[in-house]
């Protein structure tokens, strides 16, 4: 494609939100200019100022950008708006980068995970940004695939609020607040309060009683893991945490696979860490947050081939982590 300025331009398109956000410093961290990103957003958020290094970067407004300047544009979590404005970046040549979903909706497309199977995707005109809980099992889970193979995944998550949105956040703040000065509190994003609550998944709920989200995550971990469909099992609870992930494993193999030398696998993983027995357990409040490591515990047997994992990772620095390593790997390919 061509474009007229020196280096090629990346717009965060959703920048205002957490995951955007969350790029915004992982890109400042990698030290890309601030001349090469644009940060998009609502009209509502027009104007305001987001950090970025000493200087900070002010939201433009979507809705009318000039998109044939764009090299690449990262649709963040904002659904809604990547859903009106990819088509129009997609149509003027940029290249897409989807973390909300719509990709998913409209047209096949490769996930992209940094590290793997880069050959696969550098050329794609549009990718898939896989969710925290993808990335993190596709992690820990792929080593041990190439070792045993994988027979079924099941899978509890434990999702913190941030995982939908800075709304949820704040409305886990003022419940907290509430029901320690023993006062009411009304949910809004929730169905029922999830302060000192545990909620299962309630929306889109299929014939056989799993929800929307489960299902995506189960056909997202059968995709980058080369599963049949049915392989993997969620549970998804929602827990009364405003940040971080958890995952409770058990994974039954198609070969022997003992718990010695799994540990003695993954320890080999960039950005695994795997933690010993004797060790203080890893929690995601205190362990899983502000990095982009993954940290694997509660590691043993579980029956014939079975393994059980505690796996812990922070819900966004993940994801936006690895949306600026692919986003680094394509502008260094953009023609």
């Amino acid at each position: 494609m061509s474009h007229d300025h020196p280096a090629p331009v990346i717009a965060v398109l959703g920048a205002d939100g957490l995951l955007g956000e969350a790029m915004l410093a992982a890109f400042a961290a990698d030290g890309l200019p601030a001349a090469q990103l644009i940060a998009l957003g609502g009209e509502d958020v027009e104007g305001e100022r987001l950090a970025y290094g000493d200087a900070g970067l002010r939201v433009q407004p979507a809705a009318g950008c000039d998109w044939s300047r764009i090299a690449l544009v990262i649709a963040t979590d904002d659904a809604a708006l990547a859903a009106a404005q990819l088509p129009l970046a997609r149509r003027a040549g940029a290249r897409v980068l989807d973390a909300s979903g719509w990709l998913a909706g409209e047209a096949p497309a490769p996930v992209a995970i940094a590290g793997h199977d880069d050959n696969r995707w550098r050329r794609a005109d549009a990718l898939v940004l896989p969710d925290a809980v993808t990335l993190a099992l596709a992690r820990v889970l792929m080593p041990l695939a190439a070792l045993a193979g994988i027979g079924h995944v099941g899978l509890t998550v434990l999702r913190a609020a941030s995982e939908d949105g800075r709304a949820a956040v704040e409305e886990l703040a003022q419940q907290t607040i509430a029901l320690l000065n023993a006062r009411p509190s009304n949910p809004q994003i929730y169905p029922r309060r999830l302060a000192f609550n545990v909620l299962p998944e309630w929306q889109d709920l299929d014939a056989q009683g799993r929800g929307g989200g489960e299902r995506r995550l189960d056909a997202g971990l059968e995709q980058v893991l080369g599963l049949a469909p049915g392989s993997v099992a969620t549970t998804l609870l929602r827990v009364p945490l405003f940040y971080g992930l958890a995952c409770v494993v058990h994974l039954r193999c198609t070969a022997a696979l003992s718990p010695a030398a799994a540990r003695e696998r993954l320890l080999e993983v960039p950005g695994l860490e795997v933690l010993e027995a004797d060790e203080a357990p890893v929690s995601p409040a205190e362990d899983g947050l502000g990095q982009p490591a993954v940290r694997v515990g509660g590691l043993r047997a579980a029956g014939e081939r079975g393994l059980n994992l505690w796996v812990v990772a922070d819900n966004v620095a993940l994801p936006a982590s690895n949306g600026v390593q692919i986003a680094q790997t394509l502008i260094g390919t953009a023609e």
